[in-house]
């Protein structure tokens, strides 16, 4: 059986654009000792054999093993059934957990509210990649000289200058039915409760980081740190009108965060324009797209990301928001503004960031056994 990357490695490989593998002639083979002792001296020099998926590089493995954990490894043992499908091969001579096994493996180390946004990262069609210095060049590169590929859907987010961001968009690595059958094979397993409870505030495919935060700090229940101003939808098609199209010229629009109209007042849609994405061109498409959306009557709200980046500008965001949606917001309770904070202090990591393990004890590297 050849290496089988996971936990936190196996994340980085579900974040990597394809044409970046490409870019390596071949990775690393970890299935023989002269190949884990090279990666070990390239990281020990400060060089990553397998890009941005840098040391420590985390690996399952089965009980019959022993793996000692060192700088450039860590080993995991699984001490359950390997069902069909949780594990993937590639074409890179190494194998990862899936991306459900994946996220259960990274359960137990992080917050519900940080696996929610994985989930929402994996069930959308955005995803982060930050490489190397030297693989930005040569995908900049490829970018100035229109000769990236758009391979499997990956296509990078590109800022108003047209240099490359961390965004990338790509095509959706969990379905909900995926989600379902996975926590059903896995039922008493120790991670799953937790991956209930985060699929729970789960409203629908995000395109962006900033997409996630603003659906969890205004649609999550305010008992768990949002402002419960849920039901909401995330991406929510919108066919135009006759009218519509020919102010933007497209067909549908999709808003960013939906809330359905009533008798009482019309729908919401909130826009979130990240700073890097929405200058340029494209501030005058998101002009057209909001005059479009308004000419069929509906409000829009255009959210930028210092309207949520604390408890202040929260607050006043939320007001502005129960006021458009006619809803008495009552002020939060010592608690309900503990959770808030517990919930802005997640959403505020680096994103890149989000499921970093860098250290297992050897108490905490077997896992999987059922209650």
């Amino acid at each position: 059986m050849c290496a089988v990357f996971s936990h936190t490695t196996a994340l980085k490989y579900f974040r990597t654009p394809p044409e970046v593998h490409d870019l390596y002639e071949h990775y690393p083979d970890l299935d023989y000792e002269q190949g884990k002792r090279w990666v070990a001296r390239s990281a020990n020099a400060g060089e990553s054999p397998f890009g941005a998926m840098a040391p420590p590089f985390h690996l399952l493995i089965s009980e019959k093993r022993v793996g000692y954990p060192s700088d450039s490894f860590i080993y995991h043992v699984w001490a359950n059934e390997v069902l069909p499908g949780m594990i993937w091969d590639t074409e890179h001579g190494f194998s990862v957990t899936s991306p459900m096994f994946t996220l259960m493996s990274l359960g137990r180390w992080l917050s519900t509210h940080q696996l929610t946004m994985l989930l929402y990262e994996f069930m959308g069609n955005f995803t982060v990649y930050r490489p190397t210095e030297e693989v930005r060049e040569a995908l900049q590169s490829k970018i100035d000289s229109n000769t990236l590929s758009t391979v499997d859907g990956w296509v990078p987010a590109l800022d108003a200058d047209g240099d490359l961001t961390d965004l990338w968009k790509r095509p959706p690595l969990i379905q909900w039915n995926d989600f379902n059958r996975f926590v059903s094979s896995v039922e008493g397993v120790p991670g799953v409760g937790r991956l209930k409870a985060a699929a729970r505030d789960v409203y629908g495919m995000a395109s962006s980081p900033f997409e996630v935060r603003a659906a969890m700090l205004l649609g999550m229940p305010r008992r768990r740190g949002g402002q419960g101003f849920a039901p909401l939808e995330l991406n929510h098609p919108i066919p135009l009108s006759a009218q519509a199209r020919r102010i933007c010229t497209e067909r549908t629009c999709f808003a960013d965060l939906y809330f359905e109209g009533d008798e009482r007042r019309p729908p919401l849609i909130v826009e979130c324009q990240g700073n890097a994405y929405h200058g340029g061109e494209r501030a005058a498409e998101d002009d057209n797209r909001a005059m479009a959306l308004q000419s069929m009557g509906h409000t829009v709200l255009r959210l930028r990301s210092r309207q949520l980046k604390d408890e202040y500008h929260l607050d006043d965001t939320a007001k502005c928001i129960a006021g458009l949606l006619h809803v008495d917001l009552k002020p939060k309770s010592k608690g309900f503004k503990r959770a808030e904070r517990s919930l802005l202090a997640d959403l505020s990591i680096d994103w890149w960031n989000l499921g970093e393990i860098q250290r297992v004890s050897r108490e905490q590297s077997k896992f999987g056994a059922r209650n």
